[in-house]
C-alpha cells in the first residue's frame, strides 16, 4: 500500500505540467527572437518588394531596350566611321587630282593665248590684222579670268580638304574611343541590366510572399506569446501541487490524511492540465499554421538567393547617368567641332559652285573667241595659217575643262553626300534624351540586395529554425498534456463522510488553502475537504466608526451608513487569517 501511494506521488510529479514553464519559456524566447529577426527582415524585404513592383519592372524593360539600341548605335557608328574615313580619303585624293588637272589646263590655255597675242601682233598689217589682235587679246583676257577662277577654286578646295582631314581625324578618334572605352562600358551595362531584369522578374513573387510571411510572423508570434501567458498560472499551480504532496508526505503513507491530500493534488493537477490545454492548443494552432509555411518559406528564400546569384554583374554597370547622356549626345547630335567643320565645307562648296559657273562661262567664251579667230584667219588665207593653229590649240585645251570639271564635281558631290550621310546619322539616331533612371536603379538595387542577401543566408534561416523548434516543442508538450489528461487516475477520490484525522490536518489544510492564488483552486479544495475540515471563517464585520485595519491600528471614525447592519462582536473573532 505504501508503495502504491508513493507511485501515485511520483506519477503526479512526472506530469508534463511540471515542465510546462520550461517549455513555454523556451518557446517564447525562440519566438521573440524570430519576431525580432522577422521585423528586421521585413524592412529589407519591403525595400526589395518596392523595387520589384510592376512599374519598376516596366522601367527596367524600357531602359534595357534603350541601352540595347544605344549599343547597336555605337556598333553601327564604329563601322560607319571606318567606312567614312576610307571613302572620304579616296574622294579627297580624287578631288585634288582633278582640280590640279583643271588648273594645269587653264595654265596651258594661258600660255597658248599668250602665243596667240604675239603671233597676232605679227599679222597687224594684214587686212584682218587689227581684228586678229583684238581677238587674241580677248582670248588672253578670258584666260586670265579663268585662271583667277581656278585659283579661287583651288583655295576653296584646299579649305574643304583640310576640313575633311579634320573630320577624318575626329571620326577616327571617335571610332577608337567608342570601340576601346564606351562600347565595353555599354556592353557591361547591357549585361547588368539583363541581370537586373532577370533578377527582379524572378524575385518579385518570392519577395512579396516572404514580406507577407514576415508580417504574419510578427502578428502571430504576439498572439502565441499572449496565449502562453497561461504558463505563469500553470507554474503557480504546479508549485501548489508540489506543496500539497510535500504536506501529504508528512503523514503516514497509508493514512487517511495522505490519501486525502494526494487526491487533492491529483484533482488540482487534472484541472490545471485542462485549463492549460485550452490556451496551449490555441497557441499551437497558430504556431502550426505558421510552421506549415516553412517549406514554401525555404523555397522562396532559395529562389531569392538564386535570382541574385549573378549580382556581381550589377556592379559592372559603372556608367553614370550624366556620362551616358553625354556619350549619346555626342553620337546623336555630334560635337560642336564637327558641326563647325561641316558648315565650313558647305560655305566653301558654295564658293566652288560660283567659281565653277564663272569658269564654265570663261571656257565657253574662250571657245567662241577661238572660233572667231579661226574664221578671221581663214579670210586671210595662208598668211594667217599659224594663227589658225594657235586658235585650234586654245580650243583644244579649253574643251577639256568641262570634262575635268564634271569629274571634279562628281568627286565633290560624292564627298558631300557621304559627309551628309555620316552627319545625318546623328539626326536619324537622335530620339530624344535618354531616360537614365534605370541606370540609377542599379546602385539602389545593389544596396538593397547587399543588405538582404546576407540576412537571407543567416537571419532568415534562424527565423525558420526558431519557428520549427518552437512548433516541435509546443506540439510535443500539448501531446503529452493531452495524453496525461486522457489517462484515468488510479488515485482514490471518494471517501466516507467521516474519517479519523489527526488534529494538525486542520492546520495543514488551512496552510494549503492560503497558498492558492486562484478561486478555482480554492473551490476544488473546499469541495474535496468539505466533510473533513472546518469551513474557513468569514471576515468579521467591523463597526464603521472604529474598525481595525490589517496591521491592528485603529481606523479613524467614519460617518455612519444610513442602514448599517448591527456590529458583530469582534472581540472573540480569530483574526489570524486576516493578519496573516
Amino acid at each position: 500500500m505504501a508503495a502504491s501511494v508513493q507511485n501515485d506521488h511520483n506519477a503526479i510529479l512526472r506530469s508534463p505540467l511540471f515542465r510546462l514553464e520550461t517549455v513555454f519559456s523556451r518557446v517564447t524566447d525562440s519566438l521573440f527572437f524570430a519576431s525580432e529577426k522577422a521585423s528586421q527582415l521585413k524592412g529589407s524585404m519591403g525595400a526589395l518588394v518596392d523595387i520589384t513592383s510592376s512599374n519598376q519592372l516596366e522601367k527596367v524593360a524600357q531602359g534595357r531596350q534603350e541601352i540595347n539600341q544605344f549599343s547597336t548605335m555605337i556598333a553601327d557608328r564604329i563601322q560607319q566611321s571606318s567606312g567614312f574615313m576610307n571613302e572620304i580619303g579616296h574622294k579627297r585624293q580624287k578631288m585634288n587630282a582633278e582640280i590640279k588637272d583643271l588648273a594645269q589646263n587653264i595654265h596651258s590655255a594661258g600660255i597658248v593665248s599668250l602665243n596667240a597675242r604675239i603671233i597676232a601682233q605679227g599679222h597687224r598689217t594684214l587686212k584682218q590684222g587689227e581684228q586678229l589682235v583684238r581677238l587674241a587679246e580677248n582670248i588672253s583676257g578670258i584666260t586670265d579670268s579663268a585662271s583667277e577662277q581656278v585659283t579661287e577654286m583651288l583655295k576653296a578646295t584646299e579649305v574643304i580638304t583640310k576640313a575633311l582631314q579634320k573630320l577624318m581625324v575626329y571620326a577616327e578618334g571617335q571610332s577608337l574611343r567608342l570601340s576601346d572605352t564606351v562600347q565595353p562600358e555599354v556592353r557591361a551595362l547591357e549585361r547588368a541590366l539583363k541581370t537586373l531584369d532577370h533578377a527582379l522578374a524572378n524575385s518579385h513573387e518570392a519577395a512579396a510572399w516572404m514580406n507577407d510571411y514576415y508580417r504574419k510572423a510578427e502578428s502571430d508570434v504576439m498572439a502565441i506569446i499572449q496565449s502562453l501567458q497561461v504558463g505563469d498560472r500553470a507554474r503557480q499551480r504546479a508549485e501548489h501541487i508540489q506543496q500539497i504532496l510535500h504536506e501529504a508526505s508528512s503523514f503516514g503513507v497509508d493514512s487517511n490524511e495522505s490519501q486525502l491530500l494526494t487526491a487533492l493534488a491529483d484533482i488540482q493537477m487534472e484541472q490545471a492540465i485542462k485549463e492549460t490545454l485550452n490556451d496551449a492548443e490555441k497557441a499551437m494552432t497558430t504556431l502550426s499554421a505558421l510552421a506549415a509555411g516553412l517549406d514554401q518559406y525555404q523555397i522562396n528564400n532559395s529562389a531569392l538567393r538564386k535570382a541574385f546569384a549573378e549580382r556581381h554583374e550589377l556592379s559592372n554597370g559603372v556608367l553614370q547617368g550624366e556620362a551616358l547622356r553625354q556619350q549619346k549626345a555626342e553620337i546623336t547630335v555630334g560635337s560642336p567641332e564637327t558641326r563647325s567643320l561641316y558648315e565650313e565645307i558647305c560655305a566653301n562648296d558654295e564658293r566652288l559652285q560660283e567659281h565653277s559657273r564663272n569658269l564654265n562661262n570663261a571656257a565657253f567664251q574662250m571657245q567662241l573667241a577661238s572660233l572667231n579667230t579661226i574664221i578671221a584667219c581663214a579670210r586671210e588665207g595662208r598668211a594667217a595659217a599659224d594663227m589658225i593653229v594657235i586658235s585650234q590649240q586654245v580650243n583644244s585645251v579649253v574643251s577639256t575643262v568641262p570634262e575635268i570639271f564634271v569629274t571634279f564635281s562628281e568627286a565633290l558631290e560624292g564627298t558631300k553626300q557621304r559627309l551628309q550621310t555620316y552627319l545625318s546619322m546623328h539626326d536619324d539616331s537622335a530620339t530624344g534624351d535618354m531616360d537614365v533612371d534605370v541606370v540609377q536603379m542599379i546602385p539602389e538595387v545593389v544596396t538593397v540586395v547587399s543588405d538582404l542577401l546576407p540576412k537571407l543566408a543567416s537571419d532568415s534561416e534562424q527565423v525558420a529554425r526558431a519557428i520549427e523548434a518552437s512548433d516541435r516543442m509546443l506540439r510535443d508538450l500539448v501531446r503529452d498534456l493531452t495524453d496525461s489528461n486522457r489517462k484515468s487516475s488510479n488515485i482514490r477520490r471518494k471517501f466516507p463522510e467521516t474519517l479519523t484525522l489527526e488534529p494538525r490536518f486542520q492546520r495543514v489544510a488551512g496552510r494549503i488553502r492560503k497558498l492558492y492564488t486562484m478561486q478555482a483552486e480554492r473551490d476544488l479544495h473546499d469541495n474535496l475537504l468539505a466533510n473533513f475540515v472546518e469551513a474557513p471563517a468569514a471576515p468579521a464585520k467591523v463597526e464603521p466608526t472604529s474598525g481595525i485595519d490589517m496591521f491592528g491600528e485603529p481606523e479613524p471614525a467614519a460617518a455612519p451608513a444610513p442602514a448599517a447592519a448591527p456590529a458583530a462582536d469582534g472581540g472573540s473573532e480569530d483574526l489570524s487569517d486576516i493578519l496573516f
